[in-house]
C-alpha cells in the first residue's frame, strides 16, 4: 500500500519526522520539514501513474527517440526534452562556488544519467544538479545517475513535479532537497554517507517517498 497526504486548510491528523525515520524504505508519504503541522492522510490502495496526478507537462511523457540530446559537461538546460549524460563528469566539472554544474531552467526535461557519476569537490554551496523552473505545467525528472562531493547532490528550486528515481546520492551534506514543488515522487535511490539524506519543504502539496535505501547519513529524512 502506498500512503500519501494532500494539504488541506481544515486540518486535523499529525505525525512527526522522528517517526516516520522508524519506517525508512516503507512506501510513506513524509510530511514537510520540521513538520508539526497536521495533514489531512489520503491513503490509496493503487499507484500514481505516470500520467496521474503527477504532472501534465511531466517529464514521463517525453519521447526518448525524438527528444533525445546528449551532456557530456556541466551545462545549463534550457529547453524541453530527453537528456542523456555520456560520460562522468569528475573533479566538479569547473564549477565554482556557489554554483551548480547542471541546472535545469526548463519543465518537461528528463535527465538520464546511464549510470554515469557526477562528482564534486566539496567545494561549499557547490551543487551537483540544480532544477529551478517554473511551477505552473512543468516537470523534471532525474535518473540513473549518482551524485557524490557536492553540497547538494540533486536540488530541486522549484518547479511543479519533481520525480528523481534510480539516483545514488553519497557524501554530501544534502543527498536530495526539493523546495517550491507541488508533487514530489523519490523512489528507488540509493541515499548513504550524507549529512542529510533528503530534504524535504513544507510548501509541498504531495509527497511520495518509498524504495529508498538510506544508510549511514547523518539525519535520513529532514
Amino acid at each position: 500500500m502506498n500512503i500519501y497526504y494532500q494539504r488541506h486548510d481544515w486540518q486535523f491528523a499529525s505525525f512527526s519526522i522522528e517517526s516516520l525515520n522508524k519506517h525508512i524504505g516503507d512506501e510513506l508519504v513524509v510530511p514537510s520539514v520540521h513538520t508539526e503541522r497536521k495533514l489531512l492522510i489520503v491513503l490509496l490502495i493503487f499507484t500514481i501513474s505516470s500520467s496521474g496526478c503527477f504532472g501534465t507537462q511531466n517529464a514521463n511523457q517525453i519521447s526518448k527517440v525524438e527528444n533525445k540530446k546528449t551532456i557530456n559537461t556541466c551545462k545549463s538546460v534550457d529547453k524541453p526534452g530527453y537528456y542523456e549524460l555520456r560520460s562522468n563528469i569528475t573533479n566538479g566539472g569547473g564549477t565554482g562556488i556557489s554554483e551548480s554544474c547542471i541546472k535545469i531552467l526548463s519543465g518537461g526535461v528528463v535527465l538520464d544519467g546511464n549510470g554515469h557519476t557526477i562528482s564534486g569537490r566539496g567545494n561549499s554551496h557547490t551543487t551537483g544538479i540544480q532544477v529551478s523552473t517554473s511551477k505552473v505545467n512543468s516537470g523534471v525528472k532525474i535518473q540513473n545517475l549518482s551524485v557524490t562531493n557536492w553540497h547538494n547532490g540533486v536540488e530541486f528550486r522549484q518547479t511543479m513535479t519533481a520525480n528523481i528515481e534510480n539516483v545514488e546520492a553519497s557524501s554530501n551534506v544534502f543527498g536530495i532537497s526539493v523546495e517550491n514543488a507541488s508533487q514530489v515522487r523519490i523512489k528507488s535511490n540509493t541515499i548513504q554517507n550524507n549529512t542529510i539524506g533528503i530534504r524535504v519543504d513544507d510548501g509541498i502539496d504531495q509527497i511520495e517517498i518509498g524504495n529508498n535505501s538510506l544508510s549511514n547519513n547523518r539525519i535520513n529524512i529532514l
